[in-house]
């Protein structure tokens, strides 16, 4: 259970941001991406979790709920918090590949990668598009 502390609501991008006071959310980061699921009112009904947007100023996490009829909760109310636990197991699954990936890699000798080192840059871990791209060169 999490309380509401702050509903708005956005017109320009048809949604609604809420502010609980405690999360099961995690938004996106590290190549992984934001959670999704569902957040229940009081009186049972669900709204989707659409997207998470961590403030960077204050660290405060918006739960994006997407449309701009009103929500079954409002400031105070007491709310269900419900993940999508599929989707977070196969993020899991993606972010761990990229790193057992990297152990790999880490681990191949100089006979086969040479003296310098294949250096990990950016990647993502998102289902449909996992990689992490690496800096260097392989010996032919």
């Amino acid at each position: 259970m999490a309380q509401v502390m702050l509903v708005e609501r956005r017109e320009e991008a048809e949604e609604h941001e809420v502010v609980l006071d405690q999360s099961i959310f995690h938004p996106q980061g590290g190549g992984q991406p934001n959670d999704r699921g569902r957040i229940r009112g009081p009186n049972g009904e669900a709204v989707e979790v659409s997207g998470l947007r961590v403030d960077s100023a204050s660290g405060v996490l918006y739960h994006r709920v997407a449309g701009t009829s009103p929500l079954p909760f409002g400031i105070g109310d007491e709310v269900r918090l419900e993940l999508d636990a599929a989707l977070r197991r196969l993020h899991a699954r993606c972010h761990s590949a990229g790193h057992l990936l990297d152990t790999v890699l880490a681990g191949l000798g100089e006979e086969v990668k040479g003296p310098q080192s294949l250096v990990p840059g950016k990647g993502s871990h998102s289902p449909g598009s996992c990689y992490v791209e690496y800096h260097g060169v392989v010996p032919a």
